[in-house]
């Protein structure tokens, strides 16, 4: 009878943003790629995915047990640097041609 209990992580390994879809897929033993297909259908049709995805980022605590803003927001850091260097290594790009 002792049931264990199933909670609601944002994963640190199945990520691409900030674990939310990985989380979701462990959670209801699903591939988290549905759920960013979801995610991103809903994002085009009105932005409901974009707006749902973020609430999630900021209510669901990470694998160690901490929200978001608990972690002092490092990674949204985390990802804001990996942007910036993706976006200089396309502006090279460009500017190579």
């Amino acid at each position: 009878m002792s049931e264990k209990i199933k909670k609601l992580y944002r994963s640190r390994s199945n990520r691409m943003l900030f674990g939310v879809c990985g989380g979701l897929g462990s959670f209801f033993k699903l591939d988290p790629n549905i759920f960013r297909i979801i995610f991103i259908f809903l994002a085009f049709m009105g932005g409901s995915g974009l707006f749902i995805y973020l609430v999630l980022v900021l209510l669901i605590p990470g694998e160690g047990g901490k929200r978001i803003e608990d972690d002092g927001l490092k990674e949204i850091n985390e990802f804001k640097k990996r942007a910036e260097e993706k976006i200089q290594d396309v502006v090279r790009k460009i500017k190579k041609k």
